[in-house]
C-alpha cells in the first residue's frame, strides 16, 4: 500500500534540483522507490516504513514524509500529525518544522491551481496572438516615376483559432491532472485514526520546504520512538 501511494504522489510532483538521502541507524534497512528511498523500521508496538523526500507540486516546494505503519502490538495505536516530528539540522541547531494542516493544504493547492490555469490561458491567447500575426513590405514606381515602399499587416483569424482552441484544450488537460493530484493528496493526508492490533495505517504529511543540511524525522508509535536521519543533496 505505501508503494502506490508514495508513486501516486511522487508522480503529480515535478522533480526538483534537491533530494533527501536517508542513512539507516541500528537495525534499519532501505530500499529504492520511484527514485526515493524507503527506509523501514521494526519496534516493540509497530513497524514503520518512510520515504521522505522533497517534492515541487504546483507553485510551490515542500518536505513531503509518506508514513506506513504495521501494529504488531496488543494494543490500537493512534496515528496523527503529531505522530511526526520532523527537525532540520545544522551547526546552529536544531528547529522543528511545523507540518502544514490537511484542509490548510489542500485549500492553499487549489488556489495555486486556479491560478496556474488562468496564468496559462493569458499565454495562450498571447501565443495565437503572435502565431497569427501576418506581414509584408510593398514597394513600386508610381505614375509620375516616384518610387515608394511600404509595409502591412493583418491577423490570420484561420490560425489564431487553431492556436487558441490548442491551447484551451492543453491548458484543460492540465488543470484536470492538477485536480486529480490535489484528490489523492486529499485522500492520502494523515488525519487523526486509530490502528487496531495486526492492522495497518498509512499516509502523507506535508512540511514547508526549509533548506538545511539534514533533517531528523521521528515517529512515535504507542511506547516506541523511531528516529530517521535525511541529508539534503542538491543536483
Amino acid at each position: 500500500m505505501l508503494l502506490s501511494v508514495g508513486l501516486v504522489l511522487l508522480a503529480g510532483c515535478a522533480t526538483p534540483n534537491y533530494a533527501l538521502k536517508p542513512e539507516p541507524l541500528g537495525s534499519q534497512s532501505s530500499s529504492p522507490l520511484a527514485g526515493s528511498e524507503l527506509v523501514k523500521s521494526a519496534g516493540n508496538s509497530a513497524s514503520v516504513a518512510v520515504v521522505a523526500d522533497v517534492c515541487d507540486l504546483l507553485k510551490s516546494r515542500y518536505l513531503i514524509v509518506i508514513l506506513a505503519v504495521t501494529n504488531t502490538s496488543s494494543s490500537t495505536l493512534e496515528l496523527a500529525q503529531s505522530s511526526l516530528d520532523l527537525w532540520s539540522c545544522s551547526p546552529k541547531g536544531e528547529q522543528r518544522l511545523v507540518p502544514l494542516e490537511p484542509e490548510a493544504l489542500v485549500t492553499k493547492l487549489s488556489k495555486e491551481r486556479a491560478s496556474r490555469q488562468a496564468s496559462r490561458a493569458w499565454g495562450t491567447l498571447f501565443l495565437a496572438l503572435a502565431s497569427s500575426s501576418r506581414g509584408g513590405t510593398y514597394s513600386g514606381v508610381a505614375s509620375d516615376g516616384t518610387s515608394y515602399t511600404g509595409s502591412y499587416s493583418y491577423t490570420d483569424n484561420a490560425e489564431m483559432a487553431k492556436t487558441l482552441n490548442a491551447g484551451m484544450a492543453a491548458n484543460q488537460l492540465q488543470s484536470q491532472n492538477e485536480s486529480q493530484t490535489i484528490r489523492q493528496v486529499d485522500t492520502f493526508l494523515i488525519r487523526k485514526s486509530q490502528v487496531p492490533p495486526g492492522t495497518g495505517g498509512r499516509g502523507v504529511v506535508f512540511f514547508p520546504f526549509y533548506k538545511s543540511e539534514s533533517y531528523k524525522l521521528r515517529v512515535k508509535t504507542g511506547e516506541d520512538t523511531h528516529e530517521f536521519f535525511y541529508r539534503l543533496r542538491s543536483y
